[in-house]
């Protein structure tokens, strides 16, 4: 599938509208045995052999011809977290994908390929990798994912889970996928946040992995006795890929390298499909994020599934005008991206949200500065307070403090609370 989509790449340009130009006759005279071969041999064998969705040839596209991109076993990395940012829509493509053609499958009697060869018809046990998780705590986000097998398919080997392996840093919005793991019916894994986004990186640099001290010592390491390697269930634990994920390294330092010190190596995965969300496009599929209230590693993430052969998808609000968007507002470059899908504007409340629990803030984007801090409301004076506000002692005038979530958030509360706000960067 790697070189499919290596040659629908190479072929979109020619399967691709060109601008009204003229070029010089001699050029065209020398081209036109090539566009002659092209036109008659390459093209039409490629579609036929790699079945290139007619629609996947220009980067706008619908939601359902994009996902068609994806195929199973392939690693799918998504942008997003917590409740920011998720792609909705393409989600929801992929689940739709899935459940119809289980129910196909099952009315047809049709499990197979036509050429027998015993592989699904079926798409199925994709690796899902993921940072903060997005979700609404319920069905939407990554839990569009946590599909199976409908009632009344047990006996059908055939039909397998839409995931079959997680590798995230936060299930807590996404149950669907959270009751997937602790019943064992897939392989799931928690990583540190920050070594998931790292790991990402690696491979958009071709890097073996991410080498850190982070999580030694800890239950990420694969030490016997001491970790479990992040693995989140009996069956990650059993599965070959465990021993990969992450493994204790040694590493010599000195003129002689006499001396050793032991790190972790976060494995870098190939990404076969990278599912991104952005505000504004291009049809080059230049990406904008005005309206977006994080930057979730959408470009490294792009980046790396480039290096890895694979595709990127990416959702978007509204379109622009070919090459209009201002050079500097692009986050992701045209030649990053696959596909292209725009929301409907009668669904971008339900599917392009900034985040499941607000429309639109324009003081999450720094459009505006909230008037005050007066309306937060303040802590109750209760076991949380006392554990905030003694962290709040450790707050120094012009430093740099990095809240996690949880009780930390309590100390941004009270140092408001306090008037210490203007002297901090939270």
């Amino acid at each position: 599938m790697q070189s499919a989509r290596i040659a629908t790449r190479s072929l979109a340009p020619l399967l691709r509208p060109y601008p009204s130009r003229r070029p010089h006759r001699h050029a065209l005279k020398l081209l036109r045995p090539y566009i002659r071969f092209f036109s008659s041999q390459i093209i039409p064998a490629a579609a036929n052999s790699l079945h290139i969705p007619r629609n996947a040839a220009h980067k706008v596209c619908t939601p359902s011809d994009a996902v068609s991109l994806i195929s199973s076993n392939d690693t799918v990395c998504v942008s997003g977290f917590v409740g920011q940012g998720s792609p909705d829509l393409l989600l929801k493509a992929l689940s739709d994908r899935y459940e119809r053609e289980c129910q196909e499958a099952l009315q047809h009697g049709r499990v197979l390929n036509g050429d027998d060869t015993g592989d699904s018809k079926v798409i199925g046990d994709l690796t899902l990798l993921f940072g903060g998780g997005p979700g609404d705590w319920k069905t939407r986000g990554l839990n569009y994912l946590a599909r199976v097998p409908p009632p009344g398919s047990e006996d059908n080997e055939r039909l397998r889970p839409l995931i079959k392996r997680t590798i995230g840093g936060h299930y807590g919005q996404t149950p669907m996928l959270g009751n997937l793991a602790t019943s064992n019916q897939i392989e799931a894994w928690t990583l540190p946040m920050g070594s998931i986004s790292r790991m990402i990186r690696a491979q958009a640099t071709h890097s073996p992995g991410h080498i850190t001290t982070i999580g030694m010592g800890t239950y990420v390491d694969p030490t016997p006795g001491v970790g479990c390697g992040g693995a989140a269930n009996q069956r990650a634990l059993e599965s070959p890929f465990h021993k990969e994920l992450v493994t204790k390294i040694s590493l010599g330092f000195g003129p002689e390298k006499e001396q050793e010190m032991e790190y972790l190596l976060y494995k870098a995965l190939p990404i076969q499909v990278a599912i991104i969300r952005a505000t504004t496009a291009d049809s080059s599929g230049n990406l904008s994020f005005e309206h977006e209230s994080l930057l979730c590693d959408q470009r490294i993430i792009a980046t790396a599934a480039r290096n890895s052969g694979g595709v990127v998808l990416a959702q978007v609000e509204r379109l622009a005008a070919l090459r209009s968007l201002p050079s500097r507002s692009v986050g992701v470059p045209g030649a990053m991206v696959d596909c292209v899908c725009v929301v409907d504007e009668e669904d971008r409340d339900y599917f392009h949200p900034m985040s499941f629990t607000s429309k639109y803030n324009p003081v999450l984007t720094g459009e505006v500065k909230s008037p005050c801090c007066d309306n937060i409301p303040k802590l109750s004076l209760n076991e949380r307070k006392v554990i905030a506000r003694r962290a709040s002692f450790a707050l120094k005038p012009g430093k740099v403090v990095n809240l996690g979530i949880g009780l930390p958030e309590g100390v941004a509360q009270v140092a408001g609370e306090e008037g210490s706000l203007p002297y901090i960067t939270l």
